[in-house]
């Protein structure tokens, strides 16, 4: 799949549409490098690759963009999900962020508490 391509299946599917198969295909690493493109696989995904697959151990999550845009994304969702002993908890955001943005004060920020 060509950037174009991708992008293209985005704006036809939009957010939910991410397939976790993209991962094992020959032309994902390649994707992975675009910033565009990653951008648009955290919205692809409510993002959730950033915590599951390849790209949870990648350079993704050392983009001060990119975390700010899942950590917006994932607070949309599940912010209000309050089911008695398993409710969201504002520091599960920190599983977005690659200890090198630990300290940046917009994360913080946007989290709510520091690391």
């Amino acid at each position: 799949m060509t950037k174009d391509e991708f992008l293209a299946y985005y704006e036809e599917h939009g957010a939910g549409a991410y397939d976790d198969a993209w991962e094992e295909e020959a032309w994902f690493a390649d994707l992975t490098k675009d910033k565009e493109v990653l951008m648009t696989m955290v919205k692809m995904s409510d993002a959730e690759c950033l915590l599951h697959g390849r790209l949870a151990n990648s350079d993704a999550k050392k983009d001060k963009d990119i975390v700010l845009a899942a950590i917006e994304i994932y607070r949309d969702i599940w912010g209000d999900y309050d089911q008695g002993d398993d409710s969201f908890q504002a520091e599960e955001l920190w599983d977005f962020v690659h200890e090198s943005l630990r300290k940046d004060p917009d994360i913080i920020s946007e989290i709510g508490q520091e690391f």
